[in-house]
This record gives structure tokens, sequence and C-alpha cells, in this order.
């Protein structure tokens, strides 16, 4: 949802959901498909309790500061941050999408894993670096 991004990426977003849109207007793709052009594997966590945590994470995100306090605040204080090994698979997958795939936006257990040929987005040297980085600020990963 555009609002709950910083404004720097909507222009992005917009192209990206423009992209999916063929020209007659009609989504591209099966509209009972989900099509994985990545995947990803989480590498380290931070269970994060405190607020004042959060703004040192904002450079790391698209999210904006109102979505990130929302959701610190939704049901019980407090967020999960993840450092992910993000993949880019040389052929993109289709699986058929489900109802108990809606709602939640950040977190969904798909029926079967998405895997096959694939390359990471960044090199094992740069993965380590910003995972460094993550352990530095937040200290010692779960």
């Amino acid at each position: 949802r555009e609002h709950d991004l910083v404004p720097e990426v909507h222009a992005e977003l917009a192209r990206l959901l423009q992209r999916s849109v063929r020209p007659a207007g009609q989504p591209t793709g099966s509209p009972d498909q989900l099509r994985f052009d990545l995947y990803a594997e989480v590498t380290a966590m931070w269970q994060l309790d405190a607020p004042e945590q959060l703004p040192r994470l904002a450079p790391l995100h698209v999210l904006s500061d109102a979505c990130v306090t929302e959701r610190f605040n939704y049901r019980r204080p407090g967020l999960w941050a993840l450092h992910l090994r993000v993949y880019r698979l040389a052929e993109p997958i289709e699986r058929p999408d489900r109802p108990g795939y809606a709602g939640c936006v950040s977190w969904v257990h798909l029926d079967e894993p998405v895997r096959g040929a694939a390359e990471p987005v960044v090199s094992d040297a740069e993965h380590a670096r910003r995972e460094a980085a993550l352990v530095a600020m937040l200290g010692d990963a779960l």
C-alpha cells in the first residue's frame, strides 16, 4: 500500500504496478497463480521490544515511520527485524493462489517451497558486510 511506504519509493511502486498490467489493463499472468521471481532465506533475526530501536533501521527499509510504529504496536508491542539472503530465480515459478494467503502482507507460509536454479542478488561478501552492520547496530542475532 502506497501510504505505508516512504515517499521516495512511490514512483518505483507505480512503475512496478504498471509493469504487472497488460496494455489492455489486465493483470499479467493467471489471476489464480502467484508468480515468484525471487526467494529469500532468513539468515539472522532480532526481536525489537523498544520503540527507540526503530529509527536506526529506517535507512534499511522502505516502510513509512507511521507504518512501522503501527506494526510495532499491533497486538503486543514489538517487531522482528530479519536479515534476508535474496536469490533471483533463473526461471520464474508459479504456485496456485490460496485464500489462506490473503491478509498478512509481510509473512505467509506457502504450501510448497519456491526453489530452483538461482543466483544471490548480492555477493557473499556484501551480504556478510550488511549482516555485520546489523549486528553492530542491534547486537547479536537470535
